[in-house]
Formats: C-alpha cells, sequence, structure tokens
C-alpha cells in the first residue's frame, strides 16, 4: 500500500532494512535485503520496488523478513498477503 519510508538503511538483525508508514497507524517492515532502493522520506505506492532480497543479517541464503505492525503491536500478515 501507499507510504513513507521511515527507515532505509542498516539496523542489527534485520540487515538492510525499509520501514515504510501507512495510514491509520500500521507499518510494513522488509529486512535481511541485498540493497534498499528508497530514502527515508519517499513516497512509494502498491507494487513499486523498494529493495533486493538478499541475506544482509547474516542468514545462509536468501530470505526477506517481513513484518506488519499497527503502532507497536505485530499483525498476522496474512490478511495482507492473498
Amino acid at each position: 500500500a501507499r507510504g513513507r519510508v521511515a527507515v532505509s538503511g542498516w539496523m542489527d538483525g534485520y540487515g538492510h532494512l525499509i520501514v515504510i508508514e501507512h495510514d491509520n497507524n500500521y507499518m510494513s517492515l522488509y529486512g535481511y535485503n541485498r540493497a534498499v532502493y528508497k530514502k527515508e522520506g519517499a513516497i512509494v505506492n502498491a507494487n513499486e520496488t523498494i529493495a533486493a532480497v538478499g541475506n544482509s543479517s547474516g542468514q545462509s541464503q536468501d530470505a526477506l523478513y517481513f513484518e506488519i505492525r499497527q503502532g507497536t503491536s505485530p499483525q498476522n500478515p496474512a490478511r495482507w498477503c492473498r
């Protein structure tokens, strides 16, 4: 969904991380990336490429860390991943 990039950079445990702030106090987090393509403050739209999957957090193979939060509460992403 459309949102604003709140974090774009390195974070221990997540590697290259992007956090996007969405409406209604939702955030989506994407970690372990090989590269990030958007800077903090950028507006992004649904289906826009924001990063390349990788293993920047020390994973043995490429992977994606994905999380959705409303405020500080993690949410089940199944609702959005159909």
